[in-house]
């Protein structure tokens, strides 16, 4: 079992890891996010189903979102610390100048809340982002 101050010792480097990957989301920094997922990075996006498997499916996903909203801009709400992962409650922000999700480009902005939530491997301090709705 570990020690408590085991645990807060793993949550902080958690909240650093997913302040990290959020910073370079910002940064539209591709190979920086993908770096801050583990080794069996994978990203679920469950409002539409989708699901991508290891860095290359994760580094598809980023890249079609970073095409569609080149001014991509997140913006952290809330943080919530559980025992087996951290969730964060955003902003995402940007103008859609490619398309996504089916929909041509129409140059128009979008804002829309999203929950994220970033689990990590026992192993690794690397974030996992596995559910985003």
């Amino acid at each position: 079992m570990a020690s408590s101050s085991t645990l807060k010792d793993r949550r902080s480097a958690w909240i650093a890891i997913v302040e990290q990957h959020i910073r370079l989301e910002n940064a539209h920094d591709l190979e920086g996010v993908l770096g801050t997922f583990g080794d069996t990075a994978r990203y679920d996006d469950e409002p539409w189903g989708e699901h991508y498997d290891g860095r290359d499916g994760v580094r598809q996903f980023y890249e079609q979102l970073m095409k569609a909203l080149p001014d991509l801009e997140i913006e952290v709400q809330r943080r919530h610390v559980a025992e087996d992962a951290v969730i964060v409650e955003v902003m995402i922000r940007g103008t859609q100048l490619g398309g996504w999700r089916g929909l041509p480009a129409t140059g128009r902005r979008v804002e829309f809340p999203l929950c994220g939530v970033h689990t990590f491997d026992q192993h690794t301090s690397r974030s996992q982002p596995m559910s985003l709705s």
